[in-house]
C-alpha cells in the first residue's frame, strides 16, 4: 500500500488545474476529476452542479482514490478545487490511512483572468465546465488558499 503520492490540486475555475492534471495524466499519473465525472454521467448544466449529483460523484471519486491507494498506483492526481482546507485535511487523512504522501499544488491567476477564461468555455468537454462571471468571482471570493503552515507549491497560470 505505501508508495502512492496523491496530488492535491487546488484553485479556482479557470486557474489551469485541469491541464496541470492533464499532464501529470500523461507522464502516467491516474487523475480523478468531478468535471470528467459529471460529463460521463451526463451533466451539461451548469456550474453549481445540483447537490445530489455532487454528493453521488463524490462518493464515487473516493471510492475510486481508495481502490487506486489500496492497488499501490504511484501517483494520483485530484484534479478538485479543495477549496477549503477542511477539505484538504480530510484528503490528507485519507492518504495517511494508506501510507501516501500528498503533495499539494495551489494553481492560481488574477481573478480578471479567470473570469475572462472561464467566458470563453462553451460546455464542448468535461473540462469546459459552463459558469457565469458572478459565480466564478464567488467561487474566489469563497477560496481559502493553502496558508503559510500548509506545505505547497505554488503554479502561477496568468
Amino acid at each position: 500500500m505505501a508508495g502512492s503520492t496523491v496530488v492535491l490540486l487546488c484553485g479556482p475555475a479557470g486557474s489551469g488545474k485541469s491541464t496541470y492534471a492533464r499532464a501529470l495524466e500523461r507522464a502516467g499519473a491516474v487523475r480523478l476529476s468531478y468535471d470528467q465525472e459529471y460529463w460521463e454521467r451526463g451533466y451539461r448544466g451548469p456550474h453549481p452542479v445540483p447537490h445530489e449529483l455532487a454528493r453521488e460523484v463524490k462518493g464515487a471519486l473516493d471510492r475510486r482514490l481508495e481502490d487506486a491507494l489500496h492497488a499501490a498506483i504511484p501517483e494520483i492526481v485530484l484534479d478538485y478545487s479543495f477549496s477549503t482546507r477542511a477539505m484538504r485535511e480530510e484528503y490528507r487523512a485519507t492518504a495517511a490511512r494508506f501510507g501516501a504522501a500528498t503533495r499539494l499544488v495551489h494553481v492560481t491567476a488574477p481573478v480578471e483572468v479567470l473570469v475572462q477564461r472561464v467566458a470563453a468555455r462553451s460546455g464542448a468537454h468535461a473540462d469546459d465546465a459552463v459558469l457565469d462571471g458572478a459565480t466564478v468571482r464567488a467561487y474566489t471570493e469563497g477560496f481559502e488558499a493553502p496558508g503559510p503552515d500548509e506545505e505547497h507549491e505554488v503554479v502561477r497560470t496568468g
